[in-house]
C-alpha cells in the first residue's frame, strides 16, 4: 500500500504522511546551512558526498539507481549522480528549488532501499539555471547540459580531482570542448573552475579555459592565471582584463570564478572577491573552439589539474558564489541518521 494510510490501520500516522513513497524503506535528512548568504538561492545546485558512514551501500542498487531526493513537503528533486563507488566516495548533484537567505533549517531527504527503483536521474533538470556547460571530468569530457558540449582530448589525463575525478596537463595538452552556438555567448556569462598548480614559479599567463584565438583578440573570453605575479585575470573581447592580486594558487586545489556584465568584470578565489582591477571590454561571441588548458589560437598552457568546470550565460551573484565554495567543500549541509519507513 502506497497511499497515506500505508498500514492499513485507519489513521494517516505522522511517518506516512512525511514519507515520498514506501516502496523506500530508508532515507536519511539532509539539513543545509545558508547562515552565511543573505540571499536566497533559486534552482541551486547541491553536492552531496557520499560515503559508508552516510549510506548503507549494501541498502543500494548498483549505480545509485535507486537514490532520489525530496524537499521537506516531499516534492521529487532532480538530480544527477556523477560517481558511484559503494567503496569508497560517491558524488551526487542535486537541484533544489529555493534555499531562503540566512536559513539553517532547509531540509532535504535522500531516500534509498528500493530493489524494485530504476534510474531516474536528470542532470538535465540540475543544471537548467543558466548552465550552458558542465564538464565534471571524471573519467570522460560529456557536457552535462543538454546543450552535448563535449570534449575531445588532446593529451590530458585522469588524476583525483576536488570532486571525484578530474584531468591533469602537463603544459601541452588540453581539451577542446567546440565551437556550439551554446558557448558563442554575450554580455553577461560567468565561468567557473577547481584549478592545482604544478608549477608556483610559472611566468606563463596559463589557460584554465579559453574562447579567444589569441589573448588580445576582439570577441571571446578567457580564464587564466599567472604564478610568478600571483594574478588570477579574466578577459572578454579586447585587451582590457579583469585582475585579482596576490593571489597565491599553491599546488592544493582552489575555486576560481569570474563573471562579466557589460564592462564589468568580477574575479572570486576560493567563494571570496579579490578583485582589484574590474574593468574589461564586453564580451563578443565568436565561432573559436572552446579550449581547456591552452590558448584557444595556441600556447599558453595550463600545467597541472582541472576539475568542475562551467560556463552560465547569467552573472552569478556573490552569495551564490560563497555558496557554491561552501557546498564543494562539503560545508553546506548535515547528515541526520538513518530512518526506516513506517
Amino acid at each position: 500500500n502506497d497511499g497515506p494510510d500505508a498500514d492499513g490501520d485507519g489513521i494517516c500516522d505522522a511517518g506516512e504522511l512525511n514519507w515520498f513513497d514506501l516502496a523506500w524503506d530508508k532515507r536519511r535528512a539532509l539539513v543545509i546551512d545558508n547562515s552565511a548568504q543573505s540571499q536566497g538561492l533559486v534552482d541551486f545546485p547541491v553536492l552531496i558526498r557520499l560515503d559508508a558512514t552516510r549510506i548503507d551501500y549494501g541498502l543500494t542498487q548498483p549505480g545509485g539507481l535507486d537514490l532520489r531526493f525530496t524537499d521537506a513537503g516531499g516534492t521529487l528533486l532532480s538530480h544527477e549522480v556523477e560517481h558511484w563507488d559503494p567503496g569508497g566516495e560517491s558524488v551526487v548533484w542535486v537541484r533544489v528549488p529555493l534555499i531562503p537567505g540566512g536559513s539553517t533549517t532547509e531540509t532535504l531527504f535522500m531516500y534509498y532501499d528500493n530493489p524494485a527503483a530504476t534510474n531516474a536521474e536528470d542532470p538535465a533538470g540540475v543544471w537548467s539555471n543558466g548552465y550552458a556547460a558542465v564538464w565534471h571530468l571524471h573519467d570522460d569530457l560529456l557536457d552535462s547540459t543538454p546543450n552535448a558540449n563535449d570534449g575531445t582530448n588532446q593529451g590530458s589525463t585522469d588524476t583525483l580531482g576536488q570532486i571525484g575525478d578530474g584531468q591533469f596537463f602537463d603544459g601541452a595538452s588540453h581539451i577542446d570542448m567546440g565551437s556550439s552556438p551554446s558557448l558563442e555567448l554575450t554580455g553577461t556569462l560567468t565561468l567557473e573552475a577547481w584549478v592545482a598548480i604544478s608549477n608556483p614559479e610559472s611566468a606563463v599567463y596559463s589557460r584554465v579555459l579559453s574562447k579567444k584565438g589569441a589573448w588580445n583578440a576582439g570577441a571571446g573570453y578567457n580564464l587564466e592565471y599567472r604564478a610568478s605575479t600571483n594574478w588570477v585575470t579574466s578577459l572578454g573581447s579586447g585587451s582590457n582584463w579583469a585582475r585579482a592580486d596576490s593571489v597565491d594558487l599553491d599546488t592544493n586545489w582552489h575555486y576560481l570564478s569570474t563573471t562579466f556584465s557589460g564592462t564589468t568584470g568580477t574575479i572570486y578565489v576560493d567563494g571570496v572577491d579579490r578583485t582589484t582591477d574590474s574593468t574589461v571590454t564586453p564580451v563578443a561571441a565568436n565561432t573559436q573552439p572552446l579550449l581547456l588548458g591552452r590558448l584557444s589560437g595556441g600556447g599558453s598552457h595550463w600545467s597541472g589539474a582541472l576539475d568542475e568546470i562551467r560556463i552560465s550565460n547569467v552573472v552569478r551573484s556573490p552569495d551564490w558564489t560563497a555558496a557554491q565554495y561552501l557546498s564543494m567543500t562539503d560545508t553546506f549541509l548535515a547528515f541526520g541518521s538513518e530512518e526506516i519507513a513506517p
